[in-house]
Order: structure tokens, then C-alpha cells, then sequence
């Protein structure tokens, strides 16, 4: 299912497939390059910093894949962030709510 998690203020914008087994970002996305949560996983921290996988100006170079939506959507945004509910399958409602009314 492809998902899409945008902010408001242009800081990312990210394009996602996801499935029961994970979620891949796909390249191409925009991260957020200004870090603003001091606690990010130590994994999720080493691949925004990685220039082979993002360009210094937040490109998304490559595909990467997670284990959660939330790991996901802290590489993406650089914030603490719940996954289930940043990411989206439309405008309309949130991954959870989805999952939720689909009994997925």
C-alpha cells in the first residue's frame, strides 16, 4: 500500500510502500534535515547522515527500508513522531484509522 506523509510547512515530503513486513521510503522523498529529537534510534540517525543515501540537501537518494512506520516516519521528519498516525494512505485519514476500518 503506498503511503504518504507531507508536512505543512514544506520541511518533507515522503512517499512510502508498506506492508505487514515493513515500510520502504522510496527515493526521490524529501526529509526534514533539521533534527529535532535528541533520542533518535541510533540506526535511524545513521542513515540521515549517510550522503549515499540522503543528499545534504534531504533528497532521499535510494530506497530505505524499516522494521515501523515509526522508525519511518523519525527518518523522514527528524521529530518523535507516532507512525501510525503521521503516515497516510490518503488525505483523508491516518494509517491507524485505515488499518482500524479495514480490520487489517
Amino acid at each position: 500500500m503506498k503511503l504518504y506523509l507531507n508536512s505543512r510547512n514544506n520541511t518533507h515530503s515522503a512517499t512510502a510502500e508498506y506492508s505487514k513486513n515493513g515500510i520502504t521510503v522510496l527515493a526521490g522523498s524529501q526529509i526534514n534535515m533539521k533534527l529535532v529529537y535528541p533520542k533518535m534510534p541510533p540506526f535511524v540517525k545513521e542513515k540521515r547522515d549517510d550522503r549515499s543515501i540522503v543528499s545534504a540537501e534531504g533528497k532521499l537518494l535510494v530506497d530505505v527500508t524499516f522494521d515501523t512506520t515509526t522508525s519511518a516516519a523519525q527518518f523522514v521528519t527528524g521529530r518523535s513522531v507516532n507512525g501510525y498516525i503521521v503516515w497516510r494512505p490518503d488525505n483523508k485519514m491516518s494509517l491507524k484509522q485505515y488499518l482500524e476500518k479495514n480490520n487489517e
